[in-house]
């Protein structure tokens, strides 16, 4: 029998393990194989941002919270356009501020 999961479960595991991913590269410093390999300090690399449809999958929030939170400043965000991208340490800033 397979066993049947859910978009929700998924996302649970998704951002479980994004998370974990960031605080070791936290703790342990970025090993050079994963420096970016274009000539710009790697906190503004376009590449390792996140969407919005990312911060409320990781947040296990509506897409229109995640906005909300976004557009009151609680999560700062860089606008591209009309698209939003926010750092993985920026989220993950909010996350342990709001840890209780």
């Amino acid at each position: 029998m397979s066993e049947v999961i859910t978009a929700g479960e998924v996302a649970r595991e998704l951002s479980n393990a994004i998370l974990l991913c960031l605080k070791y590269l936290k703790q342990a410093g970025s090993p050079s194989v994963l420096q970016p390999a274009l000539p710009f300090d790697e906190a503004f690399s376009v590449a390792k941002m996140l969407n919005v449809n990312d911060v409320a999958g990781i947040l296990q929030v509506s897409t229109s919270h995640a906005y909300a939170l976004i557009r009151r400043g609680d999560i700062p965000s860089i606008h591209i356009g009309r698209s939003i991208r926010v750092r993985p340490a920026d989220l993950e800033e909010y996350i342990e501020a709001n840890i209780r």
